[in-house]
């Protein structure tokens, strides 16, 4: 009898710590922010910044909204908030948040080994 009530009270402590946390950034609802990137050079950076931006976790989708001389600034919709955005895109390998600019990036192509 102690063995089934010991049983069904760890089982119900497992159950509860497997639940996901409520404020899951895939639960959560979408937002959209704008981001400049540079140094954006041509098609093939365009191309690949694109992707970049793509890969972050929670973004839905990428637009390329203006772009000027080396700039692009582009409109994310993902899910979370900016700042949840914002974190996911600071994770991305081959971008940088620029310094003291908000929703700033420069752009990190990588190199071909050779």
């Amino acid at each position: 009898m102690l063995c089934l009530l010991l049983a069904g009270v760890l089982g119900g402590a497992v159950a509860a710590a497997a639940e996901p946390p409520a404020a899951d950034v895939a639960e959560a609802p979408e937002s959209t922010v704008r981001v400049t990137v540079e140094p954006v050079r041509g098609l093939s950076d365009y191309a690949a910044v694109t992707r970049l931006l793509q890969g972050a976790a929670g973004v839905r989708r990428v637009n390329i909204v203006a772009a000027r001389g080396n700039t692009a600034r582009f409109e994310i919709v993902g899910r979370g908030d900016e700042a949840q955005l914002a974190q996911a895109l600071g994770a991305v390998a081959g971008l940088s948040a620029t310094a003291g600019a908000a929703h700033s990036y420069h752009y990190q192509p990588s190199q071909p080994q050779g």
